[in-house]
């Protein structure tokens, strides 16, 4: 699995455990017993503005979801009787028809589809 960092303010959160953490002053180390980043490479006692946390990157799981939410979205429509989007008269209706359901996945999976 991959890793995604997302950056963090030091005043809304610090790290839970003691470690090296990237931020906008290069690599700093956060000394959870102390909590504070210490130093880096260049200097001690170090205060950085933010920090990048390390998140597990789950963008292709929840590709293959949204894939099997249009297949099975996709056999509904092909296998059930549904009102067409031209017999709804209910705008808020039309955002719940499955067909419409299905152009929206459709675009957001092209969207997600890697170059």
């Amino acid at each position: 699995m991959k890793t995604k960092y997302i950056k963090v303010s030091v005043a809304d959160r610090l790290p839970e455990k003691s470690g090296t953490y990237y931020s906008e002053i290069g690599e700093v180390f956060f000394a959870q017993s102390r909590g504070k980043f210490e130093h880096n490479y260049e200097a001690h006692n170090v205060s950085p503005e933010f920090w990048l946390e390390p998140v597990p990157d789950r963008e292709e799981e929840m590709r293959e979801m949204l894939e099997e939410c249009l297949n099975s979205l996709n056999w509904v429509s092909q296998n059930c009787k549904m009102p067409t989007i031209e017999e709804e008269h209910d705008a808020e209706e039309q955002v719940h028809h499955v067909g419409y359901r299905i152009q929206e996945l459709t675009k957001l999976l092209n969207e997600l589809k890697p170059n």
